[in-house]
């Protein structure tokens, strides 16, 4: 029989029982959990994978011989467009609903391409249903190479333009956001919003944080590495904060909070002092979204500035490479986040640019200015064409169609005799409607000859010879005596000369 102390004992042991088989469960389903995220791909490796897959998606496309004109007409879009792509709102709107509408045009092409391939046309393929995929792929990469190019200062804003057009183009293409972003996490792991991990070796840490291989075999500079990951952050950061405010983009703006969250907690775990890559991503990220970041979600940012500001910015590396970017991160941060909130971006486009106010649309740059005047001035003036149509008065009347150029100088008796006003000079080769000299055309004015409205090929005359002025009444061509020219003797070499003076080649006379 059991006594309560025995009952009780017992039951405390019961209980240290279950509490080691529940300890024993959870390692195990821990171990489990940690076999499972090692078996899973990376990002990285994901990334890898869909831009390996897209490219052999899209080799056939590239290659068929029947979409020929389609691809050319494909590879013209995508080059010309985006190349012009530039600080002003409305062309950045055009061209980005140019390329939507020829992306849509593209993917119902796709479409009837695939009807006719399921009913059986012999004259259909495969290969040529993968223009709309071949498009995006194109764009995307086209986009990554202007950004990655040498000239393209991200940092300072250059980046906005192209940031709004793929913003605009991805809310209305949503195929489009996956390859976009794989272009970009491709080239720059540090834009991935997951931790690096620790490296084993300096070809390993190398590689993690995306330096590039030239045809030797051996990485870029550490000098063209930071300039390339700046432009590829700050367009990174571009996006997040551009509108539609709800687009997919890199996650827009919720996706830089997530981004800055990430990269902050790796600074936090890094002991010692931080690599060198810190300074140039942080400034590039902070001068793109920090005002979105300040105006939307400015309790989080907040947190993540007391970290930047009290520890990361003491542990920078400030040496012959890392200093000037470590002094360019200490100013941005320098007024805390007012700064942040009530200073928009360099070269950000106010409208497009997302912080939940109504920014004003920035500056006029100088080739819009220069296009401005230009237009003025044609409008002032009344040009007929925009750079060589003149009609006004300097050109087109007075100063060079009256009584300067279509007087008795030039309209009568110095070049209206038989020299200027015989047959010599009214051929076909210096007449009206000639190639060359036909002033019908737009290049030296609209209706009229090369300085006046209604007359002659050159000084006012209205005959086809020169040799009249405008009034032929008060102007009365005055002809002068004919001199012709003896017609010079044909040229004779110097070689000739020589053998006509010389004796060798005429007969001797026999001596006897």
């Amino acid at each position: 029989m059991c006594t309560g102390i025995q009952v009780h004992k017992n039951g405390q042991e019961g209980g240290k029982q279950k509490g080691r088989w529940r300890r024993r469960r959870r390692s195990k389903k821990n171990a489990e959990n940690k076999e499972a995220k090692k078996q899973l791909p990376s990002k990285a490796e994901q990334v890898a994978s869909l831009l390996a897959t897209t490219e052999a998606h899209v080799a056939p496309f590239d290659s068929c011989k029947a979409v020929s004109t389609r691809r050319m007409q494909i590879k013209k879009l995508c080059h010309g467009r985006v190349n012009t792509i530039c600080a002003d709102i409305d062309k950045v709107k055009v061209i980005s609903q140019e390329l939507v509408e020829a992306l849509k045009a593209e993917k119902k092409t796709d479409e009837e391409l695939k009807e006719k391939l399921n009913k059986k046309d012999p004259e259909v393929k495969d290969e040529m249903t993968r223009g709309c995929d071949y498009f995006i792929n194109l764009l995307a990469r086209e986009v990554r190479v202007r950004v990655e190019a040498e000239g393209f200062n991200g940092a300072r804003g250059d980046g906005f333009p192209l940031a709004a057009f793929v913003t605009i183009v991805s809310s209305e293409v949503p195929e489009f956001i996956p390859v976009m972003e794989a272009y970009i996490y491709d080239v720059c792991p540090l834009a991935l919003p997951t931790p690096l991990g620790k490296e084993s070796s300096k070809e390993d840490f190398s590689k993690k944080i995306g330096m590039k291989k030239n045809k030797d075999g051996e990485y870029e500079s550490f000098e063209r590495f930071l300039q390339r990951t700046e432009g590829l952050i700050s367009f990174m950061a571009n996006v997040m904060s551009s509108h539609p405010a709800e687009h997919a983009l890199f996650d827009g703006n919720k996706g830089a909070v997530k981004w800055l969250e990430s990269f902050v907690g790796q600074i936090s775990k890094e002991p010692g002092q931080l690599p060198l890559y810190v300074a140039p991503v942080l400034y590039a990220f902070l001068t793109s979204a920090g005002n979105t970041l300040a105006n939307l979600h400015s309790e989080e940012f907040a947190k993540f500035l007391k970290v930047i500001t009290d520890d990361a910015v003491l542990r920078l590396d400030e040496g012959a490479i890392g200093a000037p970017s470590a002094h360019r991160l200490k100013e941005t941060i320098e007024d805390g986040i007012e700064g942040f909130e009530k200073n928009l971006p360099s070269k950000s486009l106010g409208p497009l640019y997302n912080n939940g106010k109504d920014n004003p649309p920035p500056p006029p740059s100088k080739r819009q200015l220069y296009e401005k005047r230009k237009k003025e001035e044609a409008a002032n003036f009344g040009y007929d064409s925009f750079s060589y149509g003149y009609c006004s008065q300097q050109y087109g009347s007075q100063q060079y169609g009256s009584q300067q150029y279509g007087s008795a100088k030039y309209g009568s008796q110095q070049y209206g005799s038989a020299k200027y006003g015989s047959s010599q000079y009214t051929s076909s080769q210096y007449g009206y409607n000639s190639f060359n000299y036909g002033y019908d055309q737009p290049q030296c004015g609209s209706d009229s000859s090369f300085y006046c409205s209604d007359s002659s090929l050159n000084y006012g005359s209205d005959s086809s010879n020169n040799g009249s002025s405008d009034d032929s009444a008060t102007f009365a061509p005055v002809s002068r005596n004919k001199t012709i020219i003896a017609a010079s003797p044909p040229a004779v070499s110097r070689s000739r000369k020589i053998i006509v003076r010389s004796t060798w080649n005429k007969p001797v006379k026999t001596v006897s």
